[in-house]
């Protein structure tokens, strides 16, 4: 029996997909396949798809963004559709690296083998995690305005202009003559602009105030909130400009994906789970 396909975010060596291959480290094999950027993930599998022969066992995965809130209860996220598609419950795979203990392990490690470290000791867990919230906090309205200008498009993607009224190349109507041409191409543009002008700035304040509210209360941060809903690429540049004589956020990530010894959140276990019953 062919292996499982995994369908990644992402190229060969991004973190996503290493993430991928050290969560099912020991397990049967699976075939990881890298789609790119997400928005031709479901192009990218139907393609693929096409080329087989027989249709294999598949879903897919990546990051969540600000594409879909995350539930209350930290688990994998279906995207929604016929296709099995998941996404990261933290907005991505940066978001569950970035964790005081990690960071303070990488650290220690890297003072005590490397020869050319050159940032001393680790300051300590606790100076790590403040450093984290203290770029949480600061990035906080623009992580705001981002989940508002995501909630201000009218679908769950940003509306295109089709460019054939048909089902696509290949499929001829009948009647082609320049007014009927016309009639249908002004029927498809006045669709997009009745879509269009669901994006309003009042909407978009409603959302703004709503996401700046939730993101200045108490709870939020007490409870480390902003490692779910801020984006963990946004969280880890906040930190470097805070502290651009520590550590480089991208080198330990990428070091902390293969080598760091942490616990499998939640909703990667069942990300797991999954593909082991595929």
């Amino acid at each position: 029996m062919d292996a499982p396909i995994i369908f990644c975010e992402g190229s060969a060596s991004s973190l996503d997909i290493r993430l991928l291959a050290r969560l099912m480290r020991g397990c049967r094999p699976a075939l990881f396949v890298p789609v790119g950027g997400k928005h031709g993930l479901r192009a990218f599998i139907d393609g693929h798809l096409a080329t087989r022969a027989s249709r294999p066992r598949y879903l897919a995965f990546r990051d969540r963004d600000f594409d879909v809130e995350p539930p209350r209860k930290q688990e994998l996220i279906h995207l929604g559709g016929p296709k099995p598609i998941f996404l990261t419950y933290r907005s991505c795979v940066e978001s569950y690296l970035i964790d005081a203990e990690l960071i303070d392990l990488y650290w220690a490690f890297h003072n005590e083998n490397s020869l050319r470290w050159g940032h001393g000791g680790s300051p300590g867990r606790d100076a790590v995690g403040s450093w984290a919230q203290e770029a949480a906090r600061a990035i906080a309205d623009y992580q705001a305005a981002r989940w508002a200008l995501s909630k201000a498009k009218p679908s769950q993607r940003w509306p295109e202009v089709r460019n054939t009224w048909t089902t696509g190349s290949g499929d001829l109507r009948p009647c082609l003559s320049k007014a009927a041409c016309n009639e249908k191409a002004t029927s498809l543009v006045q669709a997009y602009t009745e879509v269009c002008s669901l994006v309003t700035v009042p909407k978009y304040q409603a959302a703004v105030e709503r996401y700046e509210a939730q993101f200045a209360s108490a709870e939020f941060w007490d409870n480390m909130q902003y490692m779910t809903w801020f984006h963990g690429k946004d969280l880890a540049a906040a930190m470097h400009r805070i502290r651009p004589g520590w550590i480089s956020l991208s080198h330990f990530c990428s070091w902390a994906v293969d080598h760091a010894e942490w616990g499998v959140p939640v909703d990667l276990a069942e990300l797991k789970a999954r593909i082991l019953a595929l």
